[in-house]
């Protein structure tokens, strides 16, 4: 079971990519708590596609391990730009 759901997710991001290197992407970011009081940071793009229509994807949620530092948060969303191939294409990030 896991090795399809790896499959599919791969599938999945070759997909979304395609979309993503052709686009400029706002990102939104949120740290919360989860009920077992762990601290999480998602990042969501959203982008207008070749075809013309708004997506919003939710491209990681991450555990933080660390202190909510500037320095910690930065790395992670690096990180998450990085993987997605989409760092030069960032137009802005918006946080609370």
């Amino acid at each position: 079971m896991t090795k399809r759901l790896d499959c599919q997710h791969n599938q999945l991001k070759e997909k979304i990519q395609v979309d993503l290197t052709c686009n400029k992407v706002t990102t939104t970011t949120d740290i919360w708590t989860s009920l077992t009081n762990e601290a999480y940071l998602s990042v969501t793009a959203s982008y207008i596609s070749p075809e013309w229509k708004m997506r919003n994807l939710i491209l990681a949620t991450v555990l933080m391990g660390e202190r909510h530092t500037s320095d910690y948060i930065s790395q992670l969303l690096k990180k998450t730009m990085d993987e997605w191939n989409i760092s030069d294409q960032i137009l802005a990030v918006v946080h609370d």
